[in-house]
């Protein structure tokens, strides 16, 4: 679908109107809808930011557009979800759907400076969200980039409450599975865990429970129970995500300190060694021929995985 002058939010919402509405009554289905929003580069219809014009998030005057400009986004992107609802429900099915709405990453948190995309003039830097207490941002591996929230919701079904757990994305494609009365005929060795229980408050995760991520440049993280390794990388990229001239991997106790402030890396090296080595356990699994083929984004601390690993050849410029 390409329609200019028409915002993202406004042609994938159309799209999955237009595909709700040629499903038939009596079948099963299953939408997945990704929002772009917010992301770079921020901005939003005129009618969204006009309800914002009024509104004062900062002093600074450059950094209050920006956050006008997020503010508006969301507003924008909330309403599309809400006209998706409204056609569900309008389909008699809103009580036998389940909805689960995620995020990705954290956000940016500061100013940040779009570039001009695709032709187009590049916009003002932008204000995307806050972590709130929580280190990082996007593009590390603390929890203010890798922790988000996410909703669950099914009328009827799923009473209001609030779980926290740790969970990861790669938990719903399991939970989707079970509730669909679906089971593989044989071992995918799927990442994620069904957490249906969690859900519906029945059950909690085992408490040493392991959740690992594999970033850019050397950055990772792994979590047993409530112990939380992180790598820091020795790149340009990681260095610029992850400052500190210190790049020794840290050591945290989230049920304790979920803002990482207290390293306990050295008070607690036995700790250290044992995460470690689950790190690269977890490593070993990865089959780097399936993800991005930059050395970016294939660092493992496993050295047979680390040979495998090369960058990308250059592209050849098209003949004229």
């Amino acid at each position: 679908m390409d329609q200019p002058g028409t915002h993202t939010t406004d042609l994938l919402t159309q799209e999955a109107l237009a595909w709700l509405g040629r499903q038939e009554r009596s079948r099963p289905w299953l939408l997945y809808l990704p929002f772009f929003a917010p992301h770079t580069p921020v901005d939003a219809p005129s009618e969204w930011k006009a309800r914002y014009a009024d509104e004062k998030f900062f002093a600074d005057e450059a950094k209050n557009e920006s956050a006008i400009r997020y503010a508006a986004m969301i507003s924008h992107l909330d309403d599309a979800i809400g006209r998706v609802l409204a056609a569900v429900q309008a389909r008699g099915e809103r009580e036998r759907t389940l909805v689960v709405f995620v995020s990705d990453n954290g956000p940016v948190g500061e100013p940040w400076t779009t570039g001009a995309l695709y032709g187009r003039p590049a916009l003002p830097s932008a204000w995307l969200g806050s972590a709130g207490p929580l280190r990082g941002r996007k593009a590390t591996t603390w929890e203010g980039g890798v922790r988000v929230p996410a909703i669950a919701s099914w009328p009827g079904t799923l009473a209001p409450r609030a779980a926290t757990a740790p969970t990861c994305v790669v938990d719903w494609f399991p939970t989707f599975a079970r509730l669909a009365g679906w089971s593989p005929a044989a071992d995918l060795r799927w990442d994620g865990q069904e957490i249906w229980p969690v859900l519906t408050g029945a059950a909690m995760p085992a408490a040493d429970r392991v959740l690992y991520c594999k970033y850019a440049g050397g950055m990772a993280f792994i979590r047993r129970g409530d112990w939380k390794l992180v790598t820091l990388g020795d790149t340009p990229f990681s260095r610029g995500q992850m400052p500190g001239k210190d790049r020794s991997d840290q050591l945290f106790n989230i049920a304790e300190d979920p803002n990482e402030t207290r390293d306990l890396a050295r008070a607690e090296p036995q700790r250290l060694a044992e995460l470690q080595r689950l790190l690269v356990e977890e490593m070993r699994k990865d089959d780097v021929g399936r993800v991005h083929r930059t050395a970016l984004h294939q660092w493992s601390r496993v050295p047979e995985q680390a040979r495998l690993i090369q960058p990308a050849p250059a592209r050849k410029s098209a003949e004229p």
